[in-house]
């Protein structure tokens, strides 16, 4: 799931607004499984290491250690995560840039095979990165109006922007109107607006594009 990735949709008609603040299921169901890979994968290694018992190095994540402190980081949310129950939206932020803090991305050195375990090394800022990209596709696709910084900060996103797009779809919307009192046929109007309005904000997701 990791780098960059625009969808069809996102193409044709331009990315959902991000005006939403509330993560419902579905989102907290992308974050849920994000997160889960890096504690499969090892990334979560690299702030809670599970040592190679011959002390040769670190061979993926301590799901105990991770779920300690996550227990006292963010009381409000525990592991393993509960899929049925969507915790509270500030809770959730906590956990992504609880996340975003402890992650890096793991490379497998060398192989123990009496163990039958990988040792590995931890690159931070690539694995940063690529959970960045991943937890931010998730908040854009959802049309949730936060973003994941580089510095590891969740930020709410500037609503300007939108609030522009809406007045300027209204204003074309009773153009639109008066003009098919000229017999111009007024779905293709209304279409040929919709797609100006679209594609004029295209970027309005991306804060200081206001």
């Amino acid at each position: 799931m990791s780098g960059e990735i625009e969808y069809f949709s996102d193409r044709d008609r331009g990315p959902v607004s991000r005006v939403g603040e509330k993560i419902d299921h579905a989102a907290w169901g992308g974050i849920v499984a994000t997160i889960r890979s890096r504690v499969s994968d090892g990334s979560l290694g690299i702030a809670f290491p599970d040592a190679c018992p011959d002390g040769r190095g670190i061979t993926g994540t301590d799901v105990e250690a991770f779920s300690l402190a996550l227990g006292a980081e963010i009381p409000e949310i525990s592991w393993p995560f509960d899929l049925e129950n969507t915790p509270a939206t500030l809770g959730i932020l906590d956990l992504v840039e609880f996340t975003f803090r402890n992650v890096g991305k793991p490379t497998a050195r060398n192989h123990h095979s009496f163990f039958g375990h990988d040792h590995f090394n931890y690159d931070r800022e690539q694995g940063q990165l690529g959970f960045r990209q991943d937890i931010n596709r998730i908040l854009a696709r959802n049309g949730l109006a936060y973003e994941l910084q580089d510095d590891g900060r969740i930020v709410r996103l500037p609503l300007q922007c939108y609030e522009r797009r809406s007045l300027l779809v209204h204003l074309l919307l009773v153009i639109a109107r008066w003009i098919a009192c000229w017999k111009m046929p007024e779905r293709s109007f209304l279409i040929l607006t919709q797609r100006f309005a679209e594609r004029r904000w295209k970027n309005c997701g991306t804060p200081g594009n206001v």
